[in-house]
């Protein structure tokens, strides 16, 4: 017998509870993830967000009901982060209602942070931009204000100034601006003339009924990264 009394095994006749199990005899499983463990943990969360059960708090918008998980939206949004881990009622709150918030654009930025994916064009920019301003996805207001910049032309470039004004973009209305005093010198810009009634908003939209130019959408297609850097697909 071993010092301190100990019995070896099998000598009583008793096994030790799991000695018959083996960690060899059971591989851990395979790498399932061919593309890398970042899209990966991109594809796990998706189906995680598929199964209501697994969700830890859902979102009501226009009636619509988004589950979804609050590090997940804590991660991509500055306005959740601070609801979550601050000392509100939405923070332990398994509903959450989110007032005036379009939820077709909701859905969109929650696609986003589930798979790092959007894409944006004439029909979607302008109210993804005040959803994402509303919300704080600071990557989705990044990716806007970059395609308003890129998509400005004669018909839509005093109405995307004053549409970077009141959602807080001043590279894009600085751009705007700057476009104006190049291209309409001289014809009453800023002087509350007719120039204005030519160059704003077209049937309450920036791409309106003037006709839209350019490719007219862009696509986000690379995952998170922990970097923020995102290619452009353009």
């Amino acid at each position: 017998r071993p010092a301190g009394g100990l019995r070896r095994p099998g000598k009583s006749g008793r096994e030790r509870p799991g000695a018959g199990f083996d960690p060899a005899s059971k591989p851990p499983p395979r790498n399932r993830w061919p593309r890398g463990h970042p899209s990966g943990v991109l594809e796990g969360l998706q189906r995680l967000r598929a199964n209501p059960k697994l969700a830890d708090v859902t979102l009501v918008a226009g009636g619509r009901e988004f589950p979804c998980h609050r590090g997940v939206l804590a991660l991509c949004s500055h306005y959740f982060h601070a609801m979550f881990s601050g000392d509100f009622a939405e923070s332990t709150a398994a509903r959450v209602e989110l007032k005036e918030v379009d939820p077709s654009a909701l859905e969109m930025l929650l696609d986003f942070a589930y798979t790092g994916k959007v894409t944006i064009n004439q029909g979607n920019v302008e109210e993804l931009m005040r959803t994402a301003s509303q919300l704080h996805f600071p990557t989705i207001q990044k990716v806007c204000s970059r395609y308003l910049r890129q998509q400005m032309d004669a018909t839509n470039c005093l109405g995307i100034c004053e549409f970077g004004e009141s959602h807080g973009c001043p590279e894009v209305s600085s751009k705007a601006w700057s476009f104006l005093q190049e291209n309409f010198e001289g014809h009453g810009v800023g002087g509350g003339g007719g120039g204005k009634s030519e160059a704003g908003l077209a049937g309450g939209s920036l791409f309106g009924s003037t006709g839209f130019q350019g490719n007219g959408w862009l696509c986000l297609t690379s995952p998170i990264t922990t970097n923020g850097a995102f290619p452009w697909c353009l």
